[in-house]
């Protein structure tokens, strides 16, 4: 794949994880406003710090997009996403999963929307920093409210601060860093292998292409040669309407001049027959007047 096809491929997968992106986090934002406008989880009293941090992420994105259709090489979205993730998204996923109290609960899931995205994009190296990035996230989450050097926000009133019990925090760590690395090397992989069989397809395209020109060439070098044969054999067969014709001409020639002749020796014969005749009878005269 050329540099050029590269950009294109990179345009529209960069566009489609956006899209995808944007969709999501309009839905969440819808969701959080709903809850907190009807009153449906009354305890839900971080809910303005929820929504300004999936307005800032929804505006980053939507700048990010317009940015990234400015570039002219795939390198460099590569690494403009990536500092994106890494700068800009990952630290707002943190501060929306710290506000909802994700220590207690699956608030570690917004992670997966980082990893999932950039995962289609990027690298093998580049997936593995991403879910590495996310697992030191959510690991801070956990451990920073565990051994008290932030305050804990809860999200639901569970009546426990599983935030604080060492099997909860031990568990919930292994479990959300082994899915993310999990889910991040399998659509790594899976685009990896889908790419590479986009690769065979352009590849094998090529080829048909290749081939298929080749074949016209020689349709068009043989398709040349067949004329220049035809055009030699009506020259040649012109040639040799021209000798026929002469032939034809000489043997009416000759034909003319045989019946001419012909003629003059049926002529010559009453000719002579004519003189016989007139001998036999001046002889018949001649034997009369000696009688």
């Amino acid at each position: 794949m050329d540099e050029k096809e590269e950009l294109k491929d990179a345009l529209a997968r960069i566009k489609a994880t956006f899209v995808l992106r944007e969709g999501s986090l309009t839905l969440f934002l819808t969701a959080v406003i709903f809850l907190k406008v009807s009153g449906l989880i009354p305890f839900f009293t971080r809910a303005n710090w929820a929504i300004i941090y999936l307005v800032i992420w929804l505006a980053t994105s939507l700048i990010f997009r317009y940015l990234v259709q400015r570039q002219r090489t795939p390198s460099a979205i590569n690494n403009l996403y990536f500092f994106y993730d890494i700068l800009i998204e990952m630290p707002l996923i943190s501060l929306i999963v710290y506000s909802a109290g994700g220590a207690e609960w699956l608030g570690g899931m917004f992670f997966l929307f980082p990893i999932v995205f950039t995962n289609i994009f990027f690298s093998r190296r580049r997936a593995v920093l991403i879910c590495t990035a996310a697992s030191l996230g959510y690991a801070l989450l956990v451990l920073l409210p565990y051994f008290g050097l932030i305050p804990f926000h809860a999200y639901f009133p569970l009546g426990v601060n599983l935030y604080q019990n060492a099997n909860y925090v031990l568990a919930n760590l292994l479990f959300v860093i082994s899915t993310f690395y999990l889910i991040g090397l399998v659509s790594n992989l899976t685009t990896g292998l889908l790419k590479k069989r986009t690769l065979e397809l352009v590849k094998a395209k090529k080829d048909l292409e290749t081939e298929q020109l080749a074949l016209e060439v020689k349709v068009r070098s043989r398709t040349e040669e067949l004329e220049q044969e035809r055009a030699s054999l009506e020259e040649k067969v012109k040639e040799r309407t021209k000798e026929l014709q002469k032939r034809i001409e000489d043997l009416e020639t000759l034909q003319q001049l045989t019946v001419g002749r012909e003629l003059r020796m049926v002529e010559l014969k009453k000719e002579v027959e004519g003189y016989k005749e007139e001998i036999n009878h001046l002889r018949a005269q001649l034997s009369d007047e000696k009688a």
